[in-house]
């Protein structure tokens, strides 16, 4: 499926980070993060959140996550609770 190429991607994408040399001090992740929108797919968006969260936590603890948010991530037109919402699960909005 879709997913199941997604989730191998993403695996492959922190590989490729952690095997860098020199390490970076830092790795930008641009959204889409998830495909599913925060207000139109609740628990599915939470879901994804999740399992994203859970395969880019094995990126090295000495290399910072930049996590650059797209529609899926916030909605095609962000509202402040959406924007609340991407606050409270990766942090600044902004850089």
């Amino acid at each position: 499926t879709l997913l199941e190429v997604e989730i191998d991607l993403a695996r492959k994408a922190v590989q490729a980070i952690n095997a860098m040399q020199p390490k970076p001090r830092f790795a930008v992740i641009c959204g889409d993060l998830v495909h599913a929108y925060p207000e139109k797919q609740a628990e599915l968006n939470a879901s994804q959140v999740q399992m994203f969260k859970e395969i880019f936590s094995q990126v090295d603890k000495e290399i910072t996550l930049v996590c650059a948010c797209g529609n899926h991530d916030l909605g095609d037109r962000p509202t402040p609770g959406s924007i609340a919402l991407w606050q409270k699960r990766f942090g600044d909005d902004y850089f």
